[in-house]
């Protein structure tokens, strides 16, 4: 995984938000990021086989809900897109996953994915996700998004 990670993990979660939830993301200096405002979720995956790791996601629970409702075809209000936000969210990160592994390591390689755990993030939890030097952030639907790859010698 010699490539320039940070700039495959912005690509990845780009191009997966696009086709999997309709959102158009940004990418984002964390400092420039909208506020978090509301719960947020955490959502993340280890992976293991040609190099393991952990893939985490971080948002506002309503913007969950918004992605939810795309995904579904619902409007944001639909009772649906707020049952099965968290849901959906997990899904983007099982989706981001398996994009980024491809991206990184190429289609030969083989990688075991772990399940997708979600949680929410308590206020310290939130800013230690955003000063971590691996994590970058995006804009969605004026909302912010943190991602964050670790991959482990």
């Amino acid at each position: 995984m010699g490539t320039n990670v940070a700039e495959v993990l912005s690509r990845s979660v780009c191009d997966t938000l696009q086709k999997v939830a309709f959102v158009f993301p940004e990418p984002a200096g964390k400092e420039a990021l909208p506020p978090f405002r509301g719960p947020c979720i955490l959502a993340r995956m280890r992976f293991g086989g040609c190099g393991s790791g952990e893939l985490a996601l971080a948002a506002p629970a309503a913007l969950c809900h918004t992605l939810a409702a795309n995904i579904l075809g619902v409007e944001r209000e639909d009772q649906r897109a707020n049952e099965l936000g968290e849901d959906a969210f997990k899904e983007i990160l099982d989706n981001l996953c398996a994009h980024l592994l491809l991206s990184l390591a190429g289609p030969e390689a083989l990688f075991d994915l772990g399940l997708p755990v979600q949680q929410n993030l308590s206020l310290a939890e939130l800013d230690a996700f955003l000063e971590d030097p691996q994590s970058c952030g995006f804009s969605v639907e004026d909302q912010p998004v943190l991602a964050r790859l670790v991959v482990e010698a």
